[in-house]
């Protein structure tokens, strides 16, 4: 048996701890400071309002009848002031007001290959004293954009690369002091709400994508065993067209939208599915919201799921413990997103994933492409439907019309993954693919280990352009080079 060479857990996507509970209405605000501290300030007022007129609090405080009115009065006003304060001063806060150190520039230099846009990270020195939310101004034409910095093990800063930046060529950052925007003001900010059963995701005013973390029930009552929760649906393209099925009625209802699941696999020599919820020898549920985070330059969340063997001895028992770490990047034109899975064996048995045709990171495309004539299929190899099944591409394309136009979806494979470039499950009469590594042979998955995979989406309006789509796997899988330098430079 295969022993896989696991990758160390890395900060990833969205891992600033925000409390959060899942059934909170407007659940994506509280990861903003500024609505926080604005809510706290409501309720401080209101209750600084009511301190002459409660005896109680009176008592606490132990003032002097002679005395409450003054000194009430004074504390009010310190009150205020204080948390006036605050407004302008957050403390310990994710998104509290920079402070730009003018010492550092930032250069990013674009490498062997033209960047036409996205997401571009720096590793900050540890001394470079930086807080939530950061301004930039490029030093060639002064525009000014936001960033966005991400804490962790290693702090790093993020923001979006608006215009192409040729091969060879070099651009360079200044921290602005005079920020064009506050945060809530930039118009491609990413927020997520909770509308107590979904995680939903836009960018500006347009939805990108929902996270169901509620059960949703079987569209066939007489099948229950179709409910299920832990799955992204729908997805949608920059125009809000419907890139996704949900449990199709009559065809493969075990499938939704974008979801993970192992197809053949075996614990203890007993056979586990959980893929084919029909079966009954397993299930995949969500456990819980773990924290949420929302910003000018990314947003997102992470959660929970729970992987079941149904027909353990004794009952139901849970196998893998696994982490969905999903971030929304504030780009208009491609929607652009990351997502990543982290698995661990609960029990204290390898569990093995078998050699089988499918499995893994699936997704299921618009239920107008069930028509083999409305769905097309395209990979970096050039290969369609026909001829790209269990090949090994960089990047898998799903396109036909919805709802009249012309759009697709586009899944990147990490090139530090598992068996990369893994190959893909191309259904020939279905619209949906998965990477399924275990084309390949049998693995292990191990006891205390974590099983960590990584994937790229993005979804657009119009027709394939296989150019695009290289040019954007080079910049997620060869990122270009940055560093923080003294601006002396």
């Amino acid at each position: 048996m295969q022993k896989i060479g696991f990758r160390a857990p890395q900060d990833t996507p969205g891992n600033r701890p925000v409390e959060a509970a899942p059934s909170a209405p407007g659940i994506g605000e509280k990861g903003s400071s500024w609505d926080n501290c604005t809510l706290h300030v409501r309720a401080y007022k209101m209750t600084c309002a009511r301190l002459p007129n409660d005896p109680t609090m009176n008592r606490h405080l132990g003032y002097r009848d002679s005395m409450k009115r003054a000194s009430l009065g004074t504390w009010k006003l310190w009150s205020y002031l204080a948390l006036e304060a605050l407004l302008v001063f957050p403390l310990a806060s994710s998104e509290a007001i920079a402070q730009p150190d003018e010492s550092h520039i930032i250069e990013v230099t674009a490498g062997a290959q033209d960047r036409t846009g996205g997401p571009v990270v720096v590793d900050l020195p540890a001394g470079l004293k930086l807080q939530n939310p950061v301004w930039l101004k490029r030093l060639d034409n002064g525009i000014q954009l936001p960033a966005q910095i991400e804490k962790g093990e290693g702090r790093r800063l993020w923001w979006i690369l608006t215009e192409p930046l040729p091969k060879a060529q070099t651009r360079r950052y200044a921290f602005s002091k005079t920020p064009a925007l506050t945060p809530k003001d930039s118009p491609l900010r990413v927020t997520v709400t909770d509308d107590g059963s979904t995680l939903q995701v836009q960018v500006g005013t347009r939805p990108v994508l929902h996270y169901c973390h509620a059960t949703i029930p079987s569209p066939d009552a007489t099948k229950p065993y179709y409910d299920r929760s832990g799955f992204i649906h729908p997805v949608f393209s920059p125009s809000g067209l419907v890139m996704t099925d949900g449990m199709p009625i009559g065809d493969h209802t075990h499938q939704h939208g974008v979801m993970f699941a192992w197809r053949q696999a075996q614990y203890e020599s007993r056979e586990v599915d959980f893929w084919n919820v029909a079966t009954g020898l397993g299930r995949v549920e969500h456990a819980s919201v773990d924290h949420i985070d929302q910003g000018p330059v990314w947003g997102g969340f992470q959660v929970t799921l729970r992987h079941f063997e149904l027909k353990a001895p004794g009952g139901p028992r849970q196998r893998i413990h696994e982490t969905w770490n999903v971030r929304v990047y504030a780009q208009a034109k491609p929607f652009l997103w990351d997502f990543e899975s982290r698995q661990i064996v609960t029990g204290n048995q390898p569990l093995e994933i078998l050699e089988f045709n499918y499995g893994g990171m699936m997704i299921r495309g618009s239920r107008q492409w069930r028509d083999v004539a409305n769905c097309g299929f395209l990979t970096s190899l050039g290969d369609s439907r026909e001829t790209g099944n269990h090949t090994r591409p960089k990047w898998v394309e799903m396109f036909g019309p919805v709802d009249g136009q012309e759009a697709g979806i586009v899944v990147l494979g990490d090139p530090q993954n598992y068996r990369s470039p893994q190959p893909v499950r191309l259904h020939p009469s279905m619209p949906y693919f998965c990477f399924a590594p275990m084309v390949l042979g049998e693995f292990d998955l191990l006891p205390n280990k974590t099983f960590q995979l990584q994937y790229r989406f993005f979804t657009h309006d119009g027709p394939p352009d296989p150019t695009a789509n290289d040019q954007r796997w080079n910049n997620f899988a060869e990122p270009p080079l940055t560093r923080v330098l003294p601006e002396e430079n």
